[in-house]
């Protein structure tokens, strides 16, 4: 097997990251142990890859970037490992208390159901009535709440993500952290701002809940908690947050009601606790006509509410006094995790023992099936070219003695790249190779399919397709 099995530890709580490493060289694999540790640099996260050698552990690998999980990662001791980041995305959406207290487990915070590709309470598959809802006891007033995006036509989760993070522009401050509403007796102020409503001044509503920045939810420390601003939309325009008269398409009928609509602003002092919200408090309370918006803030999610569901008939004539809630209780907690990436805490260990080279010959015809070929379709540009006449695609995970030829479909050779050839541009002992989509006699390839044989002696061989589109035969609008 070309693939080894890292353990992943932490001194806090485990990433959603994953480590894979493959043997590339077998002739340079040391048998050692190694270890991946994180490190946050210029406020980039970057690893670095250790060997632990008698004398203590060398370092094979530095600051390295790359967390997408591509074929761009530098192969080292003949090994190509691979840390990988979680995509950004939102984990789960759960109600964690009511007024009763703390809910154990917590239990759905959204709505599964429908096929809206939510993410369920437990991570699970969708189970109808078990993890795709609010149950009916998430309430001691009755109500089954969940998180949506306000009212535009559609409710799946696609758009719930494009509408809450603007695209995902927003991910940058939603990853990785969590965060909660929690419905207080106090409550907070919120801004009405003018710049939503086109009213002639900014309108401050009391509303019944506070928003909260709590890092990760695995690890409660409320220390590390910070509040935040909270702005709204006021959809009726009543200077009362609730219940805006809307019925939102996640289910079916009129009658799952939403709220008006929640924007999450971080505050400019990002100190724990409250101060940044504070000073946002005594800004719009005293002088409400100077406020100006998002001078003290930025957004982290917009158009968030919560639906009510099957709570009552937005139509009928009582409304809203006919619904079986009309706003979480006091004591309610709302919870939106993140995806967590790969942080200092993090530690990934795995041993080579067993695939130094003479044990590895079957591991290492095994590797060789890793090489391929990037872009792939080369689409007129390769995002490492610096110029646009020393145009190239990258072969990759070759080892050292590989030869690779390039045919056209009819099976003429157009070019061969053997150690020499590698050794010339400067890729020999990487793992990789430059074609510069150019025949031998040094003439620009035209646009087309080409295989690419790729002999490695006693590893095998592989055949690559490889599709090239160069630039002054592409066509830009249509």
């Amino acid at each position: 097997d070309t693939t080894f099995n890292a353990t992943h530890t932490t001194t806090g709580s485990l990433s959603d990251g994953q480590l894979e490493v493959y043997v590339v060289d077998p002739s340079q694999v040391t048998g050692r142990e190694y270890r991946v540790i994180f490190e946050v640099v210029q406020g980039q996260s970057v690893w670095h890859l250790e060997r632990i050698d008698p004398a203590g552990p060398v370092r094979v690998l530095s600051n390295q970037a790359n967390q997408a999980g591509d074929e761009s990662y530098t192969i080292a001791d003949g090994l190509l490992v691979k840390a990988i980041g979680p995509p950004n995305d939102f984990k789960r959406f759960l109600c964690a208390a009511n007024g009763a207290g703390p809910i154990t487990p917590p239990v759905m915070g959204a709505f599964a159901f429908n096929s809206s590709g939510f993410p369920t309470s437990d991570g699970l598959p969708v189970e109808a009535d078990v993890n795709d809802r609010p149950p009916a006891n998430q309430q001691v007033g009755g109500g089954r709440w969940g998180i949506q995006t306000g009212e535009v036509g559609g409710f799946d989760y696609e758009l719930f993500i494009s509408r809450t993070t603007r695209d995902g522009a927003r991910w940058g401050r939603i990853v990785p952290y969590d965060f909660e509403i929690r419905f207080t007796a106090a409550g907070s102020v919120a801004l009405y701002p003018l710049d939503f409503s086109g009213l002639p001044n900014h309108v401050v509503i009391q509303v019944p809940f506070e928003l909260w920045r709590i890092g990760d939810s695995r690890n409660p420390d409320p220390s590390d908690d910070l509040r935040l601003i909270p702005y709204i939309i006021d959809n009726n325009e009543n200077g009362v947050f609730d219940l805006s008269g809307t019925d939102h398409t996640i289910s079916g009928g009129d009658n799952d009601p939403e709220t008006d609509w929640i924007y999450w602003m971080l505050p400019n002092n990002q100190a724990p606790g409250d101060a940044g919200y504070q000073a946002f408090v005594t800004s719009v309370t005293t002088n409400p006509a100077g406020y100006e918006f998002g001078s003290d803030c930025v957004e982290i999610m917009a158009r968030m509410v919560l639906v009510n569901f099957n709570a009552g008939s937005v139509s009928d004539p009582t409304f809203p006094a006919n619904v079986n809630q009309a706003m979480p209780e006091t004591g309610t907690i709302f919870q939106i995790l993140s995806t967590k990436t790969n942080q200092p805490v993090d530690l990934y260990t795995f041993n080579t023992a067993g695939f130094e080279a003479e044990a590895t010959a079957q591991a290492a015809k095994s590797a060789a099936q890793l090489v391929n070929i990037f872009p792939n379709p080369y689409l007129g540009q390769n995002r490492g070219e610096v110029n646009p006449v020393d145009r190239y695609m990258t072969l990759t995970h070759l080892p050292d003695g590989a030869v690779v030829r390039i045919f056209t479909l009819a099976g003429d050779l157009i070019q061969t790249l053997d150690d020499a050839a590698r050794a010339q541009q400067g890729t020999l002992g990487t793992g990789t190779a430059r074609w510069n989509l150019r025949n031998e006699s040094d003439v620009p390839v035209a646009s087309g399919m080409y295989f690419i044989h790729v002999d490695m002696g006693a590893l095998g061989a592989k055949v690559l397709k490889a599709a090239v589109f160069m630039p002054e035969e592409r066509l830009d609008k249509f």
